[in-house]
């Protein structure tokens, strides 16, 4: 089912099974309406709308869910960047912390069992073409500190589509359906999946339970 509106810039999520979307709205009278925020119900097949971003913004994909809150990053003029925090039910609130600062561009971010995680590009494997060495982070919430894991070897570089939480392991899946899982119980990565030749890459992807 589409949305109310037709959008661009905008983030998503899911949390408890509900798609989140947010960001830039375009409709006839206000070709820029900035500051929208829907939900999708697939129980009920249907969107509605949940309350606006407390300061207007255009979302970039660096967003991510942890503890049920979705934290969106996104541009409020051409020069300033911000985070706001939404809790399903709650209000939008600006967030400026060590957690969202270890979340910058171009790192990968996942929650799994209560934990936030990130996954950061290093660089080329030099061994394995296609592959690269990446860097393993996790939040502590006790000191607001970030903490390396591990550096591991894992397929791409750029080429991530979206990384999620999947029956209590990390899932890498890349733009061509290639996967990869990380055992963050055992530190080590667990099984790569090949992917297939497809025509058009894919570009965002959540996880949905019904």
């Amino acid at each position: 089912m589409p949305l109310k509106c037709d959008s661009l810039w905008t983030g998503s999520c899911v949390i408890n099974d509900r798609l989140y979307v947010a960001g830039l709205a375009c409709n006839e009278i206000n070709a820029h309406q900035l500051g929208f925020a829907q939900v999708y119900d697939p129980k009920q097949n249907n969107w509605n709308s949940i309350s606006q971003m407390s300061n207007t913004m255009a979302p970039t994909f660096n967003g991510f869910v942890h503890d049920g809150t979705w934290f969106l990053k996104g541009y409020a003029s051409e020069v300033e960047v911000m985070w706001q925090a939404y809790k399903p039910e709650t209000t939008w609130s600006p967030v400026d912390n060590v957690m969202v600062s270890g979340c910058h561009d171009g790192v990968l971010k996942v929650s799994l069992n209560g934990q936030l995680y990130t996954l950061e590009y290093l660089r080329p494997d030099g061994e394995i073409d296609s592959w690269g060495i990446w860097r393993l982070n996790i939040y502590n919430r006790a000191t607001d500190s970030w903490k390396e894991l591990m550096e591991c070897k894992l397929y791409g570089g750029h080429s991530v589509a979206a990384v999620v939480p999947l029956k209590g392991e990390i899932c890498i899946l890349y733009k061509n359906m290639a996967m990869n899982f990380i055992d963050v119980s055992g530190l080590h990565v667990r099984e790569y999946i090949a992917g297939e030749v497809l025509e058009n890459d894919i570009v965002c992807s959540h996880v949905l339970e019904v």
